[in-house]
């Protein structure tokens, strides 16, 4: 009989009474408490003990390694890893993502080529020879996409002028009809000033507006 590589470590996991006594539940309480992101926070929360030695001699090495260079180099650059999750099963079902969930997805990609950068300064050792560092060089880099979504949206509810040309030149005439109005309106200011409340321009509903006195709202052509 055969078992898969999966198979022979979920049958060496520790569990049951072997975890109450350990008080495992406390142990993760306290481990979950540094993680720096919901992603950390659920792997911490998904760890089980194993017998497997090789397994744990691999872990162990993980964990010498991540220490280590903690205490030489400082914290990794984290900031900005956002849960892009959601965001990544709407665009999997080909729906229109928000631009809020576009710049996350941009600031989570910043993070990721921040990460796959990161080279050590004090420590004395090979990339292939850590396995943190090894796991950082598998990450890859979207930096054309990050580039292209920063350049389109400035804000989660504002998209630049230059995300496409359609875009550019609906806003510029937009503009120009603005400016258009703004120039008729002023000159019909200056031609009724006995007639206006205040020589100035307002907006409301929408709409561009002077106030006119209510005596006189024959006199000045409008709605």
């Amino acid at each position: 009989m055969y078992t898969t590589f999966e198979e022979e470590a979920k049958r060496k996991q520790v569990r049951g009474r072997s975890l109450s006594i350990l008080e495992y539940d406390k142990i993760l309480d306290r481990l979950v408490n540094h993680a720096r992101t919901i992603y950390g926070r659920e792997l911490c929360y998904g760890l089980i003990p194993t017998s497997d030695l090789p397994l744990v001699e691999s872990w162990q090495k993980e964990t010498e390694d991540a220490l280590e260079y903690l205490v030489k180099e400082g914290a990794l650059p984290l900031g900005g890893v956002n849960d892009i999750r959601e965001a990544v099963r709407f665009s999997d079902t080909g729906a229109t993502l928000t631009m809020k969930y576009l710049l996350n997805i941009a600031q989570f990609l910043r993070t990721v080529e921040r990460l796959y950068h990161v080279e050590p300064k004090s420590l004395q050792v090979e990339v292939s020879d850590h396995a943190m560092l090894r796991e950082l060089k598998q990450l890859v880099p979207l930096d054309s996409l990050e580039k292209e979504i920063s350049m389109a949206i400035t804000g989660e509810n504002e998209m630049n002028d230059r995300a496409s040309n359609e875009l550019y030149n609906i806003r510029r005439q937009i503009k120009d009809a603005q400016s258009s109005i703004r120039e008729i309106l002023e000159r019909l200011i200056r031609k009724n000033p006995q007639a206006l409340q205040d020589q100035l321009v307002t907006m409301r509903d929408g709409r561009y507006c002077v106030p006119v006195k209510p005596e006189k709202k024959g006199e000045v052509p409008g709605v």
